[in-house]
């Protein structure tokens, strides 16, 4: 299985200006840093930025103008008294910042890229994250992370179920994006205290359309376990308003707004456990993990056929970056037969057979290593299913 046609290269197919003015902002970071950091949106605001920004508003109201008759002059003096077109205009804008920062902080550090194959997914939407938030490292500062997962689509989604039965019209075919950037410096102006940031910038789409867009920051205080991070409170956190969230159905504007952070507390933090799960094990001792080179001819070669496609054959297109295979091994949740010999069918408390299976959720462990046992490395203990086999319990003989 190949990776998907990646976000990162929609954009780059489509927004050929917003490309040409993160290359300039990247060369005036690289020439006066000798040491490249993630670039902040709250940071001082980049020329290059504020130029895309004007762009999009411009591209915007050029589109409203030319359906509805009005002169752009007008509609800006609409926008300043109607709340309803501010809040769409603050939209364009946050849309704005998510595409620019995304794609220059990935360029920035080398455009690292990993693909999550399925059943692995599976194993780490079942797995207990019980570690510290100073365990939280990425490989590189800012990496795109691309998931398939349908489990992981249908907990993306959770936020905007009303109630448990109601059906959403989810296309599956379509990868989630994530780019994942990490923070190693607190920013003291709006925090009360030190630790990292992570933000997690999620899509959900494909290259006619995005569905989905979910923002989230989380703070890493080296005192807090990470569920306590999955849990961030910026108001809390913060001296003043900070950018915190966005949960966005990009079809419907008028279904879009920035997040309170409760919202993540419980239907969206089985996806972001998840997700943080995905960079412990990337981040863990010996992951399952194979690089995927993409030659420059090859990249060349495949442009310039896209050109020719039609919108349909664009969307089934394979991913041309380089990348890493992650968890192409790891098999389905099975029952773990030596554990079920040894006492996984057995309750001693009352002598008998556990006769129904459940799951035994994973976790990780670490293990003390080298010389005097002095240092420890991170080892992912997989879930599995407990109980009797299935087939086991149905032949088993009953007497009637």
């Amino acid at each position: 299985m190949h990776m998907p046609i990646t976000y990162y290269e929609i954009l780059k197919d489509k927004n050929k200006e917003l490309f040409e003015l993160v290359s300039l902002a990247k060369k005036t970071i690289v020439k006066n840093n000798e040491v490249v950091q993630p670039v902040h949106s709250a940071d001082k605001p980049l020329k290059e930025f504020i130029n895309y920004e004007e762009k999009e508003l411009y591209s915007f109201l050029k589109v409203v103008s030319q359906n509805s008759g009005i002169p752009i002059e007008s509609m800006i003096n609409e926008i300043r008294t109607n709340s309803d077109t501010q809040n769409i205009l603050n939209i364009i804008i946050e849309n704005a910042t998510l595409e620019f920062f995304s794609v220059l902080n990935f360029e920035l550090f080398g455009k690292k890229t990993f693909f999550f194959r399925d059943n692995l997914i599976d194993n780490l939407l079942n797995t207990e994250i019980n570690l510290p938030a100073k365990e939280i490292h990425l490989p590189f500062d800012s990496c795109q992370l691309v998931f398939t997962n349908r489990n992981l689509i249908d907990a993306f989604y959770s936020l905007h179920k009303k109630n448990e039965n109601e059906e959403l019209n989810i296309d599956y075919k379509s990868p989630i994006y994530v780019f994942v950037t990490i923070y190693q410096k607190t920013r003291n102006d709006v925090l009360n205290r030190c630790g990292r940031e992570l933000e997690l910038t999620c899509l959900h789409g494909n290259y006619s359309q995005v569905y989905m867009v979910q923002k989230r920051r989380l703070f890493l205080d080296d005192t807090w376990e990470l569920e306590e991070t999955l849990k961030t409170d910026w108001e809390y956190l913060a001296s003043k308003k900070l950018d915190r969230g966005l949960v966005a159905n990009i079809n419907q504007l008028d279904n879009i707004s920035p997040a309170v952070d409760s919202i993540f507390y419980e239907d969206g933090l089985i996806f972001f456990r998840a997700v943080l799960n995905s960079v412990l094990y990337i981040s863990s001792e010996n992951p399952d993990s194979v690089t995927v080179n993409k030659s420059s001819i090859t990249q060349k070669t495949k442009k310039k056929k896209i050109k020719n496609q039609t919108l349909e054959q664009k969307r089934n297109n394979s991913s041309e970056l380089s990348y890493q295979d992650v968890g192409s091994s790891i098999q389905p949740i099975i029952i773990d037969k030596s554990m079920q010999d040894k006492f996984s069918n057995f309750n001693s408390s009352t002598q008998k057979k556990i006769l129904r299976r459940f799951m035994v959720r994973g976790h990780w462990r670490k293990q003390r290593v080298g010389e005097g046992l002095k240092d420890f490395k991170r080892i992912w203990i997989k879930p599995y299913l407990k109980g009797q086999d299935f087939a086991e319990a149905i032949n088993k003989p009953y007497l009637v």
